[in-house]
């Protein structure tokens, strides 16, 4: 595949995952009530926040330290799944054991509570999925992320609107299904990285993990910034007005990322070749 073709493929299926995250706020938005449809819009804030602190640039790592030793990429996936898994873990303490007693009263609206648990089971869910596109990029495969990513965004939309029609219009339920579908999305996402990988070899190792950290930590850093920097409006006006007011203001502060959609698809077809 040309760069042309391996940048568009990339694009469409960040493109999906746009799409997906626009149908649902439209559908949500008329069939849930105000309060409900902000108390599902701060749960998964408190994800997409946290998201670039818990991530630490260490997917995109994967198209340095893959194409660096092709021979030894396995070893590389597994450290970088290692340490998303220890992201995982302490993102579901929080979201288990600290949030509940303080996130519903930042944000004025008590029903947050119920949703944190399936905030937890979504967020890992996402951590095991975010390193699919990158190393599949990185071995040369761009064509099979654009084919999960569409899959996986259409059958998820499907099966969550679908379960807030069947069982009832409430943000409980759209968390749980959209908790319940990630996580066997992430099972295939993983079986799919091995399977990329299963020519190689490498174990997870002390140098490995210094390795990726010290290449990740600063890539992560300066994304939580410009998260913070985009996201800092929607953390203030959730922590500070009504919840009502929240979901008006989320449907009209939305960004259409069209321009960071092509520069970072065409940055993960670059990289490797440039290694």
């Amino acid at each position: 595949m040309s760069r042309t073709t391996k940048t568009l493929a990339l694009s469409f299926a960040q493109a999906s995952t746009a799409l997906a995250a626009l149908v649902l706020s439209i559908v949500f938005s008329r069939v849930f009530s105000q309060h409900d449809y902000a108390t599902y819009r701060q749960a998964i804030l408190v994800y997409t926040f946290a998201a670039p602190l818990l991530l630490a640039g260490l997917p995109n790592a994967l198209l340095y330290f893959v194409p660096l030793a092709p021979a030894q990429a396995k070893g590389a996936l597994k450290t970088n799944i290692v340490l998303l898994g220890v992201a995982g873990i302490l993102f579901a303490t929080f979201c288990t054991l600290i949030a509940p007693a303080w996130l519903p009263a930042q944000f004025d609206n008590p029903d947050l509570g119920a949703l944190l648990p399936w905030v937890a089971l979504w967020g890992v869910a996402m951590l095991m999925t975010a390193s699919l596109p990158p190393l599949l990029t990185a071995c040369n495969r761009t064509a099979r992320v654009a084919k999960y990513t569409l899959v996986a965004r259409t059958v998820s939309v499907v099966v969550i609107i679908g379960s807030v029609l069947a069982f009832g219009t409430r943000p409980g339920v759209a968390m749980a299904s959209q908790a319940f579908i990630t996580a066997i999305f992430a099972g295939l996402a993983v079986y799919l990285m091995f399977r990329a990988v299963a020519h190689s070899s490498g174990a997870v190792t002390r140098q490995r993990i210094a390795d990726q950290l010290r290449y990740a930590v600063p890539l992560g850093l300066a994304t939580t910034l410009e998260t913070l920097a985009l996201g800092v409006d929607k953390l203030l006006v959730a922590s500070l007005c009504s919840p009502e007011d929240y979901a008006v203001f989320v449907n009209g502060a939305m960004e259409i990322p069209f321009i960071g959609i092509i520069t970072a698809a065409a940055s993960a077809v670059l990289l490797p070749e440039i290694v």
